[in-house]
């Protein structure tokens, strides 16, 4: 494409070189001028006939290259010039046969020729009018076609049947019809080249100059034809005179540009389609970081209030009560639990479809992984009845290297489907070896079956876009948001694999997923001594939750804790949490007043929020690790709300040691605050997830 802009470029150049020569091209204009005027006087009838067919000739040149090229042009007024001038030109054909003495028409006189120069002169000024209006814009080419045409009939119509108005009397000259037409006309033509010149950028400089010069000389001639009182007047030989050079200035702008600078015209719709595409995905990327601002921004204000309910839930479930309340703070944690669910979905979309969710490969023993899936969806299938199975193919490798928590986040939304839907019957999971890909690569295949409803043939493409559900109507059962499944195909697509779709109303149905993985180091072979059955776990109740792993902060050795974190209801919470599980915790709701407590207070672990008033969670951070308060190298754990990707680097490079996500479960605050136990290396890489 390149090579064909450079190659138009020099052609252009090339072809410019005679058209570049204004003082030549003046001469000839004025030598030319200088005969027509002489042959004005000498032969007015020549004179008229010559410089009228030249003008309908330019006219219908000018027709042929708008008609021709509009395919190519998103600029309509090319078109809309060019229509109207091809009929103005028509017009004006008529109006040089019925000039007196060509032998035509004679029947009209002179009134007959001035009509027909009038109606010629409105559908121009129609169409000069038009132009500014269509620079930016597509123009239906048929019916523009049209509507000229029947302009053009009708005012032939009105003039061939006597009604249109006289605009010229023998003896006397122009009547006041013909002459306020023409200031109306000339009125109208300089609207037009005022608001040409407000879509002056539309077009290349040279073009609109001319297209502006040729409607102020256009306008000009129309004042000189106000003032012949005889049809061979000097007054009449300048007008003509000036609608010639008007003509020839279209020429020069639409003909002769396009054939000097080939493509000119095309090349800069080019451009300007580059610049709208350029503009648009400027907009578009605000839009998505407006987008991913107020996602972040609705999931800290969501994850806030919510932690704090969660927490004195757990709170409320230790204290005594009948087992009506039992069950209602048990639905309570449900529901939490359930709006968090959400809350990761709409996140986990939004930063996939921004490219923002991050890949992350490491080795993994398989067996245990997929354990502890089997774990979960076992205990929930027993208390419904349902058979769950889950098989591994022997010749699979024992470890793996890829994304283990995306491969999780993959298998727990399609079983989380089948557990929802399925009402009786089994739901199986079978992870088997695919063959080898090109690259050396092990293909996993994970399978997942139901004996649920199943999904119709023509929702089968549908469920994997985002908020689209199978029982998506008012009346359905399940209820969800309909992400899931958006979620799964975007991380196939990431990780380089796919999914495909089983499924027949009544039966069940049966999701497949290819992943590209290497096989995993020799190093994960400390963990392989787990081995884990393949028989169906729901059949074998007393293993199911045996290989999960259990912590919980009361196994920790007594700490003494600094809890920052401007929100009462999670302060007191986390501290009240904390305190029942024997550990010691001094409160804080400031960056600055955790730094003032540092100052006089030893503590092993701070607990920072990220989001406060005044000195936030990074400030104070950044300030204890340059040693403006107590030890500098205390452990600092964040407990924040901010789950955007991100925000993990964000926190590390501020000097954070590691990092939980609200609402805090607590097996995930345990197992981070037991890196920072007695003899524990403190790590600065770390990051805990809801």
């Amino acid at each position: 494409m390149r090579r064909l802009l450079e190659h138009f470029e020099k052609t252009s150049e090339h072809h410019g070189r005679w058209a570049a020569q204004p003082a030549f091209l003046a001469t000839a204009g004025l030598v030319v001028m200088g005969v027509l005027v002489a042959l004005g006087h000498f032969d007015f009838l020549l004179f008229h006939a010559l410089t009228e067919l030249f003008s309908a000739a330019v006219c219908l040149a000018v027709f042929l290259l708008a008609w021709n090229t509009r395919g190519m042009m998103s600029n309509g007024g090319l078109l809309v010039i060019g229509i109207s001038l091809a009929f103005a030109g028509f017009v004006d054909v008529l109006h040089t046969l019925a000039y007196k003495g060509m032998g035509y028409m004679t029947w009209g006189g002179s009134n007959l020729p001035t009509q027909l120069w009038i109606a010629g002169r409105i559908v121009q000024t129609l169409g000069l009018l038009a132009l500014p209006f269509a620079v930016t814009r597509r123009v239906h080419a048929k019916s523009t076609f049209l509507a000229f045409a029947v302009v053009t009939v009708a005012l032939l119509g009105v003039i061939f049947t006597g009604v249109f108005p006289d605009c010229f009397v023998e003896g006397q000259g122009l009547t006041p019809f013909k002459k306020n037409m023409e200031y109306l006309l000339l009125s109208a033509m300089l609207l037009s080249a005022g608001l040409l010149w407000r879509v002056r950028f539309s077009f290349d400089q040279q073009v609109f100059e001319l297209l502006a010069a040729s409607i102020l000389l256009t306008a000009a001639s129309e004042l000189f034809f106000t003032f012949y009182v005889s049809v061979y007047g000097i007054s009449n030989i300048a007008g003509h005179l000036l609608k010639v050079a008007a003509v020839y200035l279209v020429y020069r702008a639409l003909i002769e540009t396009g054939l000097t600078k080939p493509f000119a015209l095309l090349f800069r719709e080019l451009k300007q389609r580059e610049e709208e595409l350029t503009s648009a995905r400027d907009a578009a990327e605000r839009a998505n970081q407006a987008k991913g601002m107020f996602l972040a921004n609705v999931s800290h204000e969501v994850r806030t209030p919510l932690s704090g309910v969660m927490n004195l839930l757990k709170l409320l479930d230790a204290t005594r009560l009948d087992p009506e309340q039992r069950e209602y703070v048990r639905l309570a944690t449900a529901s939490s639990r359930g709006l968090l669910h959400i809350l990761n979905d709409i996140l986990d979309l939004s930063r996939i479809e921004s490219g923002r969710m991050p890949i992350e490969e490491s080795d993994f023993a398989l067996k245990p992984f997929l354990g502890e899936i089997r774990d979960v969806f076992a205990h929930q299938a027993r208390q419904r009845g349902i058979d769950f199975s889950l098989e591994i193919d022997p010749t699979l490798p024992e470890t793996l290297h890829g994304d283990p928590l995306r491969i999780r986040q993959i298998i727990f939304n399609l079983a989380g489907n089948s557990a929802k839907f399925t009402e009786q019957g089994r739901i199986a999971i079978r992870a088997e070896k695919d063959g080898i890909a090109d690259d050396g690569r092990i293909i996993l295949r994970l399978t997942v079956s139901d004996t649920g409803p199943g999904i119709p043939k023509a929702q089968q493409e549908s469920i994997f876009e985002p908020f689209v559900q199978a029982d998506g109507g008012p009346g359905r059962k399940h209820g969800g948001t309909g992400l899931g499944l958006a979620i799964v195909r975007r991380l196939c697509d990431a990780m380089g694999g796919d999914i495909e779709l089983e499924s027949e109303p009544g039966t069940g149905t049966t999701f497949t997923v290819r992943l590209p993985l290497r096989e995993g180091s020799e190093l994960q072979a400390d963990v392989r001594a787990e081995e884990f059955p393949a028989e169906s776990a729901a059949r074998s109740p007393d293993h199911a939750g045996q290989h999960k792993e259990s912590s919980s902060l009361a196994d920790l050795p007594p700490m003494r804790l600094l809890l920052a974190d401007d929100s009462r209801v999670n302060n007191l919470a986390l501290r009240r949490l904390l305190e029942k599980r024997g550990h010691e915790v001094l409160p804080v709701w400031s960056g600055q007043e955790a730094l003032d407590a540092l100052a006089v207070e030893d503590v092993d672990v701070v607990l920072m929020d990220v989001q406060m008033p005044g000195m936030d969670g990074i400030q104070a951070t950044q300030a204890i690790r340059a040693g403006k308060a107590g030890r500098a190298d205390v452990p600092i754990l964040a407990l924040t709300a901010h789950a955007a990707s991100g925000d993990r680097e964000r926190f590390l490079a501020a000097g954070m040691n590691d990092h939980v996500v609200k609402p805090v479960e607590e097996d995930d605050l345990a197992r981070a605050l037991a890196a920072f136990g007695p003899g524990a290396a403190i790590p600065g890489n770390r990051l805990v997830r809801p």
